[in-house]
């Protein structure tokens, strides 16, 4: 048997049929691809959406993801991601660091 991965929703079971709407198959297969960023050409999702479509949805996708990546990283290297101590200012958290870097 074929993986689903590779079904158009015609040729899916009929048991995954009655979860599975066409239009939510549709959805599904597009957000798993966007997911894993594979290229429109290569995928399943030009059966389900047209090239502009998913390429609009990966870059949208990929949009959000670098702010997230811009916010973490900016936050980290300001030293204020959220739990984790500022060593700048604890006088006591400086020495710990400063005493177990000795020790390695």
């Amino acid at each position: 048997m074929k993986a689903l991965a590779c079904l158009q929703y015609h040729e899916l079971p009929e048991r995954i049929r009655t979860v599975f709407s066409p239009s939510d198959w549709r959805n599904h297969v597009k957000e798993q691809c966007i997911q894993r960023g594979i290229d429109w050409g290569s995928s399943l999702a030009r059966t389900v959406c047209s090239e502009g479509e998913y390429y609009g949805e990966l870059l949208k996708c990929y949009k959000g993801w670098m702010r997230l990546l811009y916010a973490w990283s900016a936050c980290v290297a300001r030293n204020c991601a959220p739990g984790l101590p500022n060593i700048t200012k604890d006088r006591n958290i400086a020495l710990f660091v400063r005493d177990s870097s000795a020790i390695v």
